[in-house]
This record gives C-alpha cells, structure tokens and sequence, in this order.
C-alpha cells in the first residue's frame, strides 16, 4: 500500500491479522478495526490501531489533523499536521493530480497540502 490514506471505514480492512504486504507513505486512521497487524512492515506511516505502527522508520501514531474545512474533511490534510512534509519521497502527483511534493518534502497519505 502506498501513498493512500484509510478512514473512518467500518468494515474490515484488507489486512488482517496474519496478513503480509507493506505500508508506505500511508495515513490509517478513525477504523472500526485494526487495519494494520503486527509485523507489517513500511516506512513514512501514520497509524492509529492496537498494533501500532508497521516495523520500519518514520512511521507516527500522531493524529494527521484532517481539514474539517475541506469537503473531503476525512481525507485531506490540515495546516500544521504532522504528516505534511513528513516523507523523502512519494509520487510526482496526488489522488487529484496537484503536483508532489508542494512543499519541501513529501506529505504522508493520498493527497498533498
């Protein structure tokens, strides 16, 4: 999974318990389950589950600040998040084609400030 942002989902998420893959660059955040089990792996994350964070650097439980603002509140990235700038590296665009990075560095999940 990279550069995608998992929220407020009441179903379970791909990756259960016993499962493999990777996590990158990625915001999991407000599920109803714990959408990443121990010993996922990846680097540059924001997590907010039993398990805590995938097994690799960078990774944060810290609340993202989501914009409430925005119309895709639960998605997009307030100012100050900790999760803006966070990553050395991403995708050249977001999920609605704004060029990436916009700032000094990568910002973690599908969507750049």
């Amino acid at each position: 999974v990279f550069s995608s942002t998992f929220v407020e989902n009441d179903k379970p998420l791909t990756f259960a318990p016993g499962s493999t893959g990777v996590f990158h660059r990625s915001i999991v955040w407000d599920n109803n389950s714990d959408a990443v089990p121990n010993g996922v792996s990846g680097n540059c994350n924001t997590t907010q589950t039993a398990a805590g964070a995938p097994v690799g650097s960078s990774n944060d439980t810290l609340d993202p600040l989501f914009d409430p603002n925005d119309p895709r509140s639960s998605w997009k990235l307030a100012a100050g998040s900790p999760a803006i700038d966070a990553c050395d590296a991403g995708p050249v665009v977001d999920l609605d084609g704004a060029a990436r990075p916009s700032g000094v560095r990568f910002d973690k999940g599908a969507f750049e400030m």
